[in-house]
């Protein structure tokens, strides 16, 4: 069992591929609507993560957020991760940490869709800290997952308003102490992934009510990871990865799809079968799943790819130097056409 290596000590990242497959945090909400932007992180020559973001309609690609002059060209001392879209598309929470600007505490922060606007909402605490933000619908609650240097990992659901008020998202299942991944349903339900203490190196998929109880697990085979909801809150798509090392060590897995009901009882639909996929999300209107191919956790060299949700058919790549960190899709008003209507004439 490795401890997921802090983002502030990010030159060292090289040394996570050691660790299990959960280092990257991840956490996501799909919301109905139309397909606006996809969020996705990127990694810079010195070691540094950024927040972009796609308009699939056109192609461009918009820079977020920012290394100041202060921590520029500096290795590995600049960390911005883990970007999720509110179910309105106008904010993104997201996770920042860095060594050398002093004026910019470590915590999670939140920003308008464009990057702009940039505020803290909650900090670092010395013994623990808060990864992988998420808001619910209507951003009434703000749920992340915190973690220490005991590789101790608990999903606290907070305020919007007031996140120094964090209660537990999983009360009474005292043998699923081990969570992460949480990610909120259109109808205000958590999925999240779920582990025991023997069993750190592998997790379930389960989905639990906004009070914490009514736990369901969804699959059951401790490989599964990084869950996400349809817009209508019927399917669950996730990561399953099978581990394999040979001169490299390296993390392989697939997107899979099962439904919010199925209690680990069907096996789940495979949709990819490249053994390098992560982080799958469903597009607002809920015919696509976006996710990134990338030979590791860390490497700068992924990318960004869409396909059909139904099968997994029209793999399309749309973005280049995308990281295998949290990707999100911003919903737009359904009167909006989806930015995606447009993009498949390009297909």
């Amino acid at each position: 069992m490795c401890v997921r290596l802090r983002p502030r000590l990010v030159a060292g990242l090289v040394a996570a591929l050691a660790c299990f497959v959960a280092a990257v945090p991840v956490a996501e909400a799909s919301f109905a609507g139309g397909n606006g932007r996809i969020a996705f992180e990127r990694r810079g020559a010195h070691g540094e993560w950024t927040l972009w973001s796609l308009d699939l309609s056109s192609g461009r690609e918009q820079q977020l957020t920012r290394v100041p002059r202060v921590c520029a060209g500096r290795e590995g001392t600049w960390t911005d991760q883990g970007a999720s879209f509110s179910a309105s598309g106008q904010q993104l929470v997201y996770m920042h940490e860095d060594a050398c600007d002093p004026r910019r505490p470590d915590g999670i922060y939140v920003m308008r869709s464009d990057g702009t606007g940039q505020r803290l909402l909650l900090r670092d605490r010395p013994d623990k800290w808060p990864v992988s933000p998420a808001l619910s619908p209507g951003d009434r609650w703000l749920t992340f997952t915190f973690e220490s240097d005991r590789a101790a990992r608990e999903v606290v659901t907070t305020s919007f308003r007031r996140p120094d008020d964090a209660r537990r998202a999983v009360r009474g299942f005292p043998r699923y102490d081990y969570q992460h991944d949480p990610s909120w349903s259109a109808t205000g339900r958590l999925a999240l992934a779920l582990g025991t203490p023997r069993r750190l190196s592998g997790s379930h998929i389960a989905t639990v009510a906004a009070n914490g109880k009514d736990l369901r697990l969804v699959t059951r085979s401790m490989r599964d990871w990084q869950p996400d909801w349809s817009p209508t809150a019927s399917r669950i798509v996730f990561r399953r990865e099978a581990v394999g090392s040979s001169r490299r060590f390296t993390f392989r897995g697939d997107v899979f799809v099962a439904s919010a009901r199925n209690r680990g009882r069907r096996r789940p639909r495979r949709l990819t079968f490249s053994r390098d996929a992560f982080t799958p999300v469903w597009s607002p209107d809920g015919r696509y799943i976006a996710y990134v191919r990338a030979p590791d956790l860390v490497s700068p060299n992924g990318s960004l790819w869409i396909m059909r949700a139904t099968d997994g058919q029209q793999q399309r790549l749309v973005a280049r130097r995308a990281v295998a960190g949290r990707i999100s899709w911003q919903p737009q008003p359904p009167a909006r056409r989806s930015s995606l209507h447009h993009a498949a004439r390009m297909w």
